[in-house]
């Protein structure tokens, strides 16, 4: 039988303007791509550009709309691209604080203490789940993209995720900034109620192994760093120090540049919307997939729904191209 989806549109100080059911609608929420999802309402809604959508599974911002005769077309971007922008900020605070407080700081200056009204959020309230990750990324100067250069890099590099959901009764928007917890759950892939399984996992084939860093102020002096498996073929990489203390800075650059980053997997399961199997389970937790006695560390990074079907998506890698190429123009390639 279709299911019912009940659609709801809230102004941006959340004042409630209309609400629709639509039937089995296809809902896209991916946490590398920001994707939109197209939402077809059968009736005409008085909304705009920027309002809320909160729907059964799926939270966004309304990014366009179509009326044709008596139904309303909606394209809707996660919640989370509300940090989808470019900010200034120094970017040596990242080594004075931990990784989770510079990115809850970079939001609230941009997104809360703002005198831009346009730009600011209203009712956003941050925490961080976790303060504990001396993480280190190389940010090049003080102009970041803030969701390219910065939220991204913290989960493939740390494990650190950005969850951000509506609470229309409180009238706000809770950013919540964290450590992905240690794996809850475990999935086998191999069980009869998964519908369909896929697995792909990248080859680190080429990833750097060596570094080595020259005073850019003394050509001369240079220092060496290897990867703790450093092993045959050498990749090496070799960048420029400009800095009063040199050595301190060659080995911030070397943890940076060696770091290995996780969840290198691209995990497709699918199973019935109904099915309680993976039940609780949210974007940025992590779980073990186990396909033929193989245990994959992952992490859950989007979803789809559509007929019926629930298509959970594990990992910080794409294999569809459209995916691979929204990444690879989001990272400047």
């Amino acid at each position: 039988m279709p299911k019912q989806y009940r659609v709801e549109i809230f102004a941006r100080d959340f004042t409630f303007r209309g609400w629709s059911q639509v039937e089995n609608p296809k809902i896209v929420y991916d946490y590398l791509t920001l994707e939109t999802t197209e939402i077809n309402l059968p009736k005409h809604l008085e909304c705009q550009r920027g309002d809320y959508l909160c729907m059964e599974g799926y939270e966004g911002i309304v990014k366009s709309i179509e009326y044709d005769k008596n139904r309303t077309k909606l394209t809707v971007k996660p919640l989370l691209s509300l940090l989808d922008i470019q900010v200034y900020y120094d970017r040596n605070a990242i080594y004075t604080q931990p990784l989770e407080t510079f990115i809850a700081a970079l939001v609230q200056k941009e997104l809360i203490d703002t005198d831009d009204e346009i730009q600011r959020v209203e009712g956003l309230r941050i925490e961080t789940r976790t303060n504990q990750i001396e993480g280190r990324l190389n940010l090049k100067d003080n102009i970041h993209k803030l969701f390219d250069d910065i939220i991204l890099k913290a989960l493939i590099k740390y494990g650190i995720t950005v969850k951000m959901s509506l609470d229309i009764p409180k009238k706000e928007i809770k950013c919540s900034i964290g450590l992905t917890k240690a794996a809850q759950k475990t999935i086998e892939a191999d069980l009869p109620v998964v519908l369909e399984r896929s697995i792909t996992l990248r080859d680190d084939y080429g990833a750097a192994n060596k570094f080595v860093a020259v005073n850019k102020r003394n050509e001369n002096e240079a220092l060496t760093y290897y990867a703790e498996d450093y092993a045959p073929p050498c990749v090496q990489v070799v960048e420029y120090i400009d800095d009063d203390d040199f050595s301190a800075k060659a080995k911030e650059r070397s943890n940076e540049a060696l770091a290995k980053a996780e969840f290198e997997n691209c995990i497709e399961i699918v199973l019935q919307e109904e099915n309680t199997f993976l039940g609780g389970t949210e974007v940025g937790d992590r779980v073990n997939v186990i396909k033929d006695g193989v245990v994959y560390p992952t992490v859950l990074t989007g979803y789809e729904i559509e007929r019926g079907r629930m298509r959970y998506i594990f990992g910080a890698v794409r294999i569809e191209l459209t995916k691979i190429l929204i990444m690879e123009r989001r990272s400047g390639k």
